[in-house]
């Protein structure tokens, strides 16, 4: 089995093997505009006092993993990324959808 993940835009894709025996799945990278997604009411972290952080290591490194989202735009992984990127005025962000 192998997981194929494409990134939108872009024409190379990577593919890994997998530890456990999960079916062959394609997981798209796509940016959408910063509007669409929501955080999610109930999560637990409450780490708006790094936000300052996040944002400084993304101004050095860029944007490095996507927001994990649900096809709605509520957010399941990737709250503080989000909040530094609307900190940092972005307009869209990487975002990689599942539960769809």
């Amino acid at each position: 089995m192998r997981l194929t993940i494409a990134i939108e835009g872009e024409d190379a894709a990577t593919t890994v093997a997998p530890n456990t025996n999960m079916q062959a799945m394609t997981t798209t990278i796509e940016q959408w505009p910063i509007g669409n997604l929501v955080l999610y009411a109930r999560n637990p972290r409450k780490n708006d006092a790094v936000v300052d952080r996040m944002c400084s290591s993304i101004r050095e490194f860029g944007f490095k993993i996507p927001v994990l989202a649900r096809s709605d735009g509520e957010v399941v992984d990737g709250h503080l990324r989000l909040k530094a990127a609307r900190k940092l005025s972005s307009w869209r962000v990487a975002t990689q959808l599942r539960f769809r």
